[in-house]
């Protein structure tokens, strides 16, 4: 209609006929420009302009009674989420998603907390229910929590005597501690105010507004030292509370703004929003971001070895029940702690004897490493394990190892771009 408007208003205006004719044909030029970019303007992006991300986030503020908020990224708005404050002095500190409820925590006098970890409804009111507190009421407190898909990840506020934060596994329907260890105060601030899990690694500055987060791995038991991975990763914005969206990317706030930082190492502000809270403490996203689909439990790691051998001598390839000079594999767990002895692991898993070692040549070993979903069939079972189609089956190829095929009807998955090819075939 503008462009029409337009075009009606400078034929009026201009009087000379060639004029006309060479802006007339300037605008419906410039009119099918403006047609072609607006299929591409139209159709930007599912969430609005700035965090780039389609995750919900919530966040807790710092303040004397805090609000809880709720960032909608599709439209980019904050919304208060209404609570009923059961003291004068709540200082907001951690906040976790469960995927139903909201968890939350705060300090009162002293930074202290009040022994309670409390959970709501995402649309606020009172709260649902609480459990307790690692330190119980005036004890550290709880500065930052997170969910892994499963149990609430807590680090504490307030460092311990010999300057540390503790981080917690806890049983959210009971408040049990099931694991705990300990991480060096990053010394700013009061104390810690930064945890994420992030593929089944703790991601923590133990401090307030840093710029470094230290990767640890989760623990398995109470008490000790957090063991290090060896990743350390500087940000470009100090931070305070993070958390990571569905598609992997790590959030985090520095009280106001909201950034996108990506994916690790996090050394790039993808995108940001600013004055997306008041002045927000810590934030969280749906739990099962937390945990990518392509990272496996330790307990679920198997390690295989797919080996390529040639039996030249007929005899022994005949009591093998297999071709004699012809390329064969087989595919048997392995233990990679210890010292494989390759030749044993052929003669084992076709019944030959060690006489028949000399018989045997290795041509290649490739290397496998697969996620177990459920576990798998206990190896002290006898089942028939076959080499693949270019081996004769037999009775003799009978040995205590996992079948293959079972393992991959029980829900393995290869881990690791380069590892198909040396999984073991379906048959």
């Amino acid at each position: 209609m503008f462009v029409y408007v337009y075009l009606i208003l400078l034929k009026i205006k201009c009087t000379n006929r060639s004029i006309r004719a060479f802006m007339t044909k300037g605008l419906i030029i410039g009119l099918a420009a403006i047609m072609l970019l607006l299929p591409t303007i139209s159709n930007r992006s599912v969430y609005a302009t700035h965090l780039a991300t389609s995750s919900q986030v919530w966040g807790i503020e710092a303040g004397t009674i805090s609000k809880i908020h709720h960032f909608d990224p599709t439209t980019d708005t904050t919304t208060p989420i209404s609570r009923v404050p059961t003291s004068s002095v709540e200082n907001g500190r951690g906040i976790a998603s469960d995927g139903t409820n909201i968890w939350y925590t705060f300090v009162g006098n002293s930074f202290q907390g009040d022994g309670k970890i409390h959970k709501i409804a995402p649309t606020g009111g009172p709260d649902i229910s609480t459990i307790p507190d690692p330190f119980g009421s005036n004890g550290s407190g709880i500065g930052a929590l997170d969910f892994d898909g499963k149990d609430l990840w807590a680090l504490s506020y307030l460092p311990s005597g010999s300057n540390t934060e503790t981080i917690f596994k806890i049983d959210s329907n009971s408040g049990t501690v099931l694991a705990s260890c300990d991480v060096p105060f990053g010394d700013q601030g009061a104390g810690g105010d930064t945890l994420a899990i992030v593929n089944g690694k703790i991601l923590t500055d133990a401090g307030e507004l840093l710029n470094r987060l230290t990767e640890y791995n989760t623990p398995s038991s109470t008490g000790g030292v957090c063991a290090r991975t060896g990743n350390v990763f500087t940000l470009p914005v100090n931070v305070t509370g993070i958390d990571t969206d569905s598609a992997g990317n790590l959030l985090a706030t520095d009280i106001k703004t909201l950034y996108n930082l990506g994916h690790a190492p996090y050394s790039t502000i993808v995108s940001s929003q600013a004055n997306a809270f008041p002045s927000e403490e810590d934030i969280t996203t749906e739990p099962e971001s937390n945990v990518q689909t392509n990272v496996c439990p330790e307990e679920n790691v198997q390690h295989w070895d797919k080996i390529v051998f040639v039996i030249p001598n007929p005899q022994v390839a005949k009591r093998a029940h297999v071709p004699a000079n012809t390329e064969l594999d087989i595919k048997v767990l392995d233990d990679p702690h210890k010292v494989a002895d390759i030749k044993k692991k052929v003669i084992d898993f076709l019944k030959l004897t060690s006489s028949d070692r000399n018989a045997i040549k290795i041509v290649d070993i490739n290397y496998a490493i697969i996620c177990a979903s459920q576990a798998p069939p206990s190896t002290k079972t006898s089942l028939p394990l076959l080499s693949q189609s270019n081996v004769t089956s037999s009775p003799a190829a009978t040995t205590e190892k996992i079948d293959p095929d079972i393992l991959l009807k029980a829900g393995i998955k290869p881990q690791g771009d380069n590892v198909s090819s040396a999984l073991p075939p379906s048959k």
